[in-house]
């Protein structure tokens, strides 16, 4: 923007592996959209991608959500 600051048109999402610290899914969503309408898309992607080296989710073996919990702060 004209003052400097940035105007963000898209927010990158990621999904990461905690056993391994591997990234499993890297998705850009549009800014506008919060977490909670964002994560079904990354999730499709992160498990797409574990499928392709036989490695995603089943029934048998599921896996286990860990999502960061959003932080507000009062106006100062």
């Amino acid at each position: 923007m004209k003052d400097g600051r940035t105007h963000l048109a898209y927010k990158p999402e990621h999904a990461v592996d905690l056993d391994t610290g591997v990234i499993v899914a890297a998705a850009l969503h549009p800014a506008d959209e919060g977490d909670t309408t964002t994560i079904a898309g990354t999730l499709t992607v992160a498990e797409k991608n574990l499928a392709q080296i036989s490695a995603a989710p089943t029934t048998d073996q599921p896996s286990e959500l860990v999502a960061d919990k959003a932080i507000t702060r009062a106006p100062s």
